[in-house]
């Protein structure tokens, strides 16, 4: 990790950060990669799937949920989406692949687990490359675990550390609507993994940010 600080700075390099990420978006895409998760009896290690199967999995041909995880019950919204992201996924990894053929000669995989990795080993360090596949690459981590674990936005009771408001009038349309000042957003555990849990119990959520509807 040393190498990510400029020397004698202290400041990590944005060039060497964006490499590493890149290594470890790849990985998270393609490879099975170690979590640490929070459980009742203590932190546990569990192995998280590679988050572009699990996406696969969701879909059939027709872009009907796969029945591997809900026997032969019917298909839930999820399946849509995750059939349209998984083709722009696809065309997006194909299409980086062409992009960078010319400086490999290698012949193109035919899996998109492994055309992924090929794009990502031909980037080098060509900056402009780093900085396009940094985007890309983060965007589509981010879009699956969004659409796995969509953010769900509450109401706090209690007053705002910034304006000191418990609440915040709005008109809308010509109505007065009143709303907690601070508001949370929090991401329930609506990953396939947790979907169920052993005792039928709900699934916890955690709050990422909090902010004021004033902002």
């Amino acid at each position: 990790m040393q190498e990510l600080y400029a020397a004698g700075a202290g400041v990590v390099d944005p060039f060497l950060f964006k490499r590493t990420m890149i290594w470890r978006f790849r990985d998270q895409l393609v490879s099975q990669t170690p979590k640490i998760e929070k459980t009742q009896d203590g932190p546990k290690v569990v192995t998280v799937p590679p988050l572009l199967l699990e996406l696969k999995q969701e879909v059939k041909p027709s872009g009907e949920r796969s029945s591997g995880r809900s026997g032969s019950g019917p298909g839930v919204p999820i399946a849509a989406a995750a059939l349209d992201l998984w083709q722009e996924i696809s065309q997006g990894i194909h299409d980086q692949c062409w992009l960078v053929f010319d400086r490999t000669g290698d012949p193109i995989p035919e899996k998109e687990a492994e055309k992924l990795r090929y794009w990502v080993d031909a980037l080098g360090n060509d900056e402009q490359w780093i900085n396009e596949a940094y985007r890309t690459l983060g965007y589509w981590v981010s879009e699956i675990e969004r659409l796995f674990d969509p953010p769900v936005v509450v109401e706090l009771g209690r007053a705002c550390p910034a304006c000191h408001t418990n609440e915040v009038r709005e008109q809308v349309d010509g109505e007065t609507v009143v709303n907690r000042a601070v508001i949370a957003t929090i991401r329930l555990r609506r990953h396939p993994r947790y979907w169920w849990s052993a005792r039928g119990a709900a699934p916890r959520g955690r709050v990422r940010a909090s902010t004021c509807w004033r902002s």
